[in-house]
């Protein structure tokens, strides 16, 4: 199977004056090492994501945690410091290394989306999915909206 590299299409800043994150991860393996990893500004959120993926990537381990901004790529370090008014970012960094699921995971993540009134269009307008071989240094970013984590979690 093609690998499936995640490209950045759009980011809007996040609205947060929180350094803290919470991240939700995708092992395998003994070591449980991340080879798919997203971070939330909200928790709620985050627990439903984790809820979600538990079920839904069996053969995976799914892990959820409370991280430092600092800690993460400086990548989100620097969205955070940008100003922005009209939206939040609540699912950010991933990276991606040729795993079989993670087409499967984006489209479960649309389809969790819709089943909670939100618009395919919000996750796949934005994420840009393309079957090819990427370098397993780069760092993609899949970028997920919600007018507000509110919305979503309702």
């Amino acid at each position: 199977m093609n690998n499936v590299a995640v490209h950045i299409d759009h980011v809007a800043p996040i609205i947060s004056t929180s350094r803290t994150l919470f991240q939700v991860s995708i092992g395998q393996g003994l070591s449980r090492k991340a080879i798919y990893w997203f971070s939330f500004t909200d928790y709620e959120l985050a627990r439903q994501v984790f809820e979600m993926l538990s079920e839904d990537l069996l053969g995976y381990i799914v892990q959820i945690a409370e991280v430092e901004a600092d800690l993460l790529p400086a990548t989100i370090a620097n969205l955070e410091k940008m100003q922005g008014r009209t939206r939040q970012l609540v699912a950010g960094v991933a990276q991606l290394k040729g795993i079989p699921a993670g087409k499967a995971f984006l489209l479960a993540f649309a389809k969790w989306y819709e089943a909670r009134g939100m618009a395919v269009e919000h996750v796949t307008a934005l994420v840009n999915i393309v079957e090819d071989e990427p370098d397993d240094d780069e760092v993609f970013i899949p970028v997920l909206y919600a007018s507000s984590p509110a919305e979503v979690c309702q």
